[in-house]
């Protein structure tokens, strides 16, 4: 649906999940979206120490490379970070990017919700976090894209990828 709608986005992938969704994968890398770390399990990496955060990050930094994906781009899983963390990150060549708009897509079954949290809270150069995937069906999420894109771009908001942009305020 991104492709066709020309929109790009950056998918920040969890290992875990990507191993046992290799195909999907390698779509996301074929389509030539962005590509981001996400951690290896989903867990929070903040009280864990710079060893058990740097193999949550390279494990999945090789996963990546292994199809073909290279990245410097990385989201700690529930927005949790702490300097630990953020060096962690950099001293794999990551740099941490924190999202702006949640869809809370998570919380909802309702598409209506999710592009009525979108674009009350969305302006130009907002990150918005959606999810595809954590074992949930996420068709709402789905859903809801067109409608989200349709009201964006009426309101002149463009669409960038993060891993093709240099824009510091988005990094930490």
């Amino acid at each position: 649906m991104l492709v066709e709608a020309h929109v790009p986005a950056t998918f920040f992938l969890v290992g875990a999940q990507c191993e046992r969704h290799i195909r999907t994968l390698e779509h996301v890398v074929q389509a030539e979206m962005s590509i981001g770390v996400h951690g290896w399990s989903h867990t929070v990496l903040v009280g864990h120490d710079a060893a058990f955060i740097s193999r949550e990050l390279q494990r999945t930094v090789d996963l990546l490379r292994s199809v073909g994906a290279h990245t410097t781009l990385f989201r700690p899983p529930y927005s949790k970070w702490n300097r630990c963390v953020l060096d962690a990150a950099r001293g794999l060549g990551l740099r941490t990017i924190i999202w702006d708009v949640p869809g809370d897509d998570w919380a909802t079954r309702d598409a209506n919700v999710i592009v009525k949290r979108v674009l009350t809270r969305a302006t130009d150069r907002s990150i918005i976090a959606l999810h595809d995937g954590g074992g949930e069906e996420r068709g709402q999420t789905i859903a809801a894209l067109p409608s989200i894109i349709t009201g964006l771009r009426a309101r002149g908001v463009s669409f960038a990828d993060l891993g093709r942009q240099h824009w510091p305020w988005w990094w930490l």
